[in-house]
């Protein structure tokens, strides 16, 4: 199954809900692209990875390189519900205690909702 993105709007935080396997090639291109517009246009910005079945070393690459471009250009993705095949990834790569990974999409969104109300 191919990557699947949908984005829909919850107040200011936008979500990117993601299906399919983010793998080598296509997927992450179209991920790296999709995630790219997302917070050149809208900040912060939730991935909900609900649906995401797999996940290869080339989509754990582009999380990390999009998480720096994020930080860099004072934005936040935040990671939302890995299933327990993805969370044993980004685990093993520690990259959970890089990245911004929450147990649920609720979890991630009020996360989001704080850094609007800190003052810059």
């Amino acid at each position: 199954m191919a990557l699947h993105m949908e984005v829909r709007p919850r107040g200011h935080v936008m979500i990117l809900h993601c299906k399919g396997r983010l793998v080598y090639r296509d997927e992450t291109a179209a991920f790296s692209q999709k995630v790219g517009e997302l917070l050149e246009r809208h900040h912060p910005l939730v991935v909900d990875f609900t649906a995401l079945d797999t996940i290869d070393s080339a989509g754990l690459g582009e999380l990390v390189l999009l998480h720096m471009w994020a930080q860099t250009s004072n934005r936040s993705i935040r990671l939302a519900n890995p299933n327990s095949k993805v969370r044993h990834l980004l685990k093993i790569t520690n990259l959970l205690s890089v990245l911004f990974v929450y147990a649920t999409l609720e979890e991630a969104v009020n996360a989001s909702t704080r850094d609007l109300a800190r003052p810059a």
